[in-house]
């Protein structure tokens, strides 16, 4: 249901649709406190605001079921992986980017992170004959850098490597399954999302509850970037903090009900020392956004050479890669270092 339909004030509409509220499933699991922070009201009118809207259907909040640590680690040994296809970067990740978490890709402009972001909504989709996720993936484009023909090419390249493994593993099953596949099939699977402000993003990803619920083999949601309209749309620290962390909550709830991975994009920023008089890149968005993802990828330059450098989540440590027509692939004679 809208919210537009409920019998509350216009005013009251339009302060929920301004904080992101679209539709009445928008409120599920918010408390009074965190919705007068929100619509910045007083928590007994809050209250009287969620206790009308519950009575049109909204439920009441429950505690989640427990999960045992026993079942936890279980789940992180064995849960799916979304290969890079940069093999030395995937040996850093323990197989790839792992499904039921946040991984945080973050780098300055030019570096690679779009395209290796795209590049996982390709490789999300290798069917699980070639040991792959066989899923679909959700992409929300922030900034307009989503390419619709550079992915088409990767998807062409990515085909080609499936041919190419089938025929050298002289695998019947495997070849079938490669040739059923067309790039165009594969661009049918990625289903983008355009977002031109941040109370849009926080609606949408709130909207993907129902989205997820109805296709099930999603397997992978990027938002790129995240950073982009929080930078520069939101100045109240305050608000900004509070929508970050509904929204990386609501992310964290996805990854882990649906058991799909979930990828975000961050910017950096330069973080001027004025007693030292020195100044260095950082991820932006500040400390308490970097322990909300579970994985951190740092991608830079070294040397020349692009590097992505695993900060949090697995054994620091770093793998270099390169940008081609085919994709994200490895260089020639790679080096992958381990942080001491």
């Amino acid at each position: 249901m809208e919210v537009s339909q409920l019998p509350l004030p216009p005013s009251m509409v339009e302060m929920l649709h301004l904080a992101g509220f679209s539709v009445v499933a928008d409120l599920d699991g918010i408390s009074a406190l965190e919705l007068a922070d929100e619509l910045k009201m007083s928590p007994s009118d809050a209250s009287q605001l969620l206790a009308s809207v519950r009575s049109h259907g909204l439920r009441t909040p429950r505690a989640p079921p427990a999960t045992s640590a026993l079942e936890l680690l279980h789940d992180e040994r064995h849960s799916e992986k979304i290969v890079t296809a940069v093999k030395e970067l995937d040996d850093l990740l323990g197989g790839g980017i792992p499904l039921r978490q946040l991984t945080e890709l973050v780098g300055v402009p030019g570096v690679g992170k779009t395209q290796l972001s795209i590049q996982l909504a390709l490789t999300v989709q290798i069917p699980r004959l070639f040991h792959g996720a066989e899923g679909e993936a959700v992409y929300i484009d922030t900034e307009g850098s989503f390419m619709a023909e550079r992915a088409h090419a990767m998807a062409e390249a990515l085909l080609r490597h499936l041919h190419a493994t089938a025929h050298r593993a002289a695998d019947h099953a495997q070849a079938a399954a490669a040739a059923s596949l067309r790039a165009s099939h594969l661009l049918e699977r990625i289903h983008c999302f355009r977002v031109h402000d941040a109370a849009e993003l926080l609606a949408t990803v709130r909207s993907l509850n129902f989205f997820l619920a109805e296709r099930k083999t999603v397997k992978l949601v990027v938002v790129d970037s995240v950073a982009f309209h929080f930078r520069h749309g939101v100045s109240d620290y305050t608000r900004r903090h509070q929508m970050l962390g509904q929204l990386t909550q609501a992310l964290s709830e996805y990854a882990t009900r649906h058991s799909l991975s979930v990828v975000m994009v961050n910017q950096v920023t330069t973080k001027v020392n004025d007693a030292t008089n020195t100044s260095s890149i950082q991820p932006a968005l500040g400390e308490s956004w970097a322990h909300a993802c579970n994985i951190q990828l740092v991608l830079h330059w070294m040397n020349g050479t692009r590097v992505a450098r695993l900060c949090k989540g697995r054994e620091p440590g770093w793998a270099e890669y390169q940008v081609t027509e085919e994709g994200v692939r490895s260089v020639q004679n790679p080096t992958r270092g381990a942080d001491t």
